[in-house]
């Protein structure tokens, strides 16, 4: 009978040298899968749920916060702040900076002091 691994999740311990491991109990060194076209490599801290793989475990993803989106909205966001939503109305922010899809640039809205 063979022994069947169970999913499990961890947090990433190390993102050094392109290595990724996480404080689970069920692994340690993992590959990471991504959508094809898309690379990442998690933070230390992060919340990672793991999968069964090759006799072993692999990062299908972290924990994410839908704060500001709306249903159907995608943003990808970096560690350092950086960011591009894409938006229902279909425009595209960078940063703050809107582009709507007729080509209109609309700057980044400033706060009130």
């Amino acid at each position: 009978m063979t022994n069947q691994l169970d999913p499990c999740t961890g947090r990433i311990s190390a993102s050094a040298e392109g290595k990724i491991t996480a404080a689970a109990d069920c692994c340690d060194t993992l590959p990471l899968f991504c959508p094809s076209g898309l690379r990442c490599f998690p933070k230390e801290g992060e919340q990672g749920f793991l999968i069964p793989f090759g006799g072993g475990y692999a990062l299908l993803g972290t924990a994410a916060s839908t704060q500001g989106l709306n249903p159907g909205e995608l943003i990808l966001e970096s560690g350092g702040g950086a960011y591009i939503h894409l938006k229902n109305t279909g425009d595209v922010v960078i940063n703050g900076l809107a582009i709507q899809p007729d080509g209109t640039v609309v700057p980044p809205q400033k706060e009130d002091t």
